[in-house]
């Protein structure tokens, strides 16, 4: 209810939230609510839009921009239709 009445979240979005969460081994409601706090000042309010978001922080742009020795997060020209660019 929190998600729904505060954040304003549709609830589609709060099921994609909690699998994200889970899918990072992250199931801690403080670690929850900190990731739907920071959706919601993003202005992430669809699936999509937090999909998108979270394609960002995959361990697979990770991996290559340690490889690269970058430490941020892809730019939108790296981003190929903010799928991986390879």
């Amino acid at each position: 209810m929190y998600y729904t009445c505060t954040v304003g979240f549709p609830a589609d979005l709060i099921v994609y939230l909690y699998e994200y969460c889970a899918s990072r081994n992250k199931t801690g409601i403080s670690y929850i609510e900190s990731v739907a706090i920071a959706w919601a000042e993003n202005g992430i309010d669809t699936v999509e839009k937090a999909k998108a978001e979270s394609a960002v922080y995959s361990s697979c742009y990770s991996t290559i921009n340690r490889a690269f020795g970058l430490n941020r997060s892809p730019g939108g020209i790296e981003l190929l239709d903010r799928g991986l660019w390879f």
